[in-house]
């Protein structure tokens, strides 16, 4: 995955996150401990299943724009994948 930060002057940051880490056991507890969400919620137990989805869809389709946020005063925000 790919974030992208560019703020309306033309200043860019884009950092760069394998996939892999929706499976990744310190942020499936991260998201339990600091996102005040159940240990029960079936998004937090979904995220295997999500990374192996996202993964044969990038496989079989390639990659795309998660999403794409401009503001009004022309900060933009993207997520591809």
């Amino acid at each position: 995955m790919r974030l992208r930060i560019e703020d309306s002057e033309g200043v860019v940051f884009i950092l760069w996150l394998p996939t892999s880490l929706l499976k990744s056991k310190f942020i499936i507890k991260s998201i339990k401990k600091y996102g005040r969400i159940d240990d029960n919620e079936p998004f937090i137990n979904s995220l295997p299943i999500i990374h192996k989805s996202l993964k044969e869809y990038i496989k079989k389709n390639g990659h795309f724009v998660l999403f794409y946020i401009e503001s009004s005063d022309g900060d933009k925000i993207s997520i591809k994948v």
